[in-house]
């Protein structure tokens, strides 16, 4: 037996192992997710944060909370442009402006609220801006504004 048939049958031994205590521990693919996710924070080099949150972009279709974990984490990260990329991943416009309210982006909350079409959205986007308390002068009177424009 050569070193590389010794080498597959290990593997295949530990992929074995592994799935054993998947099942055993209940683990499932969102707890391992989430570690993965985790441990990008623990680094401390913000270029191999960029790097590895770039590897989660490529993955075509990312769950929910994971986009969530991923925005959040590209934000403390301080990779804005990769934060927003997360952002659009997320299809429901409240949980999104929740996020970025959470993060503290006021202008970008008003550029996420300015880019909806339907106006029950707005008013709803609106309302739940303002539900979170407006720091920004500016943008308490653009809201305001915009809510003017959309009333029924």
């Amino acid at each position: 037996m050569s070193f590389y048939r010794g080498f597959e049958m290990d593997r295949k031994e530990v992929e074995r192992n592994v799935n054993t205590f998947k099942q055993s521990m209940e683990v499932d693919d969102k707890i391992i997710l989430r570690a993965k996710i985790a441990v990008i924070e623990e680094i401390g080099n913000k270029d191999e944060q960029k790097k590895r949150l770039d590897q989660f972009l490529s993955i075509k279709k990312l769950e929910p909370f994971a986009c969530e974990l991923l925005a959040l984490t590209a934000h403390r990260a301080e990779q804005l442009d990769i934060r927003n990329k997360f952002l659009k991943m997320i299809q429901n416009p409240r949980k999104r402006l929740g996020l970025v309210l959470q993060m503290q982006d006021e202008p970008y909350a008003l550029e996420l609220i300015k880019g909806e079409r339907e106006k029950d959205a707005i008013l709803a986007l609106c309302s739940q801006f303002l539900l979170f308390g407006i720091k920004n002068e500016n943008i308490r009177i653009t809201i305001s504004k915009i809510l003017q424009e959309n009333k029924a």
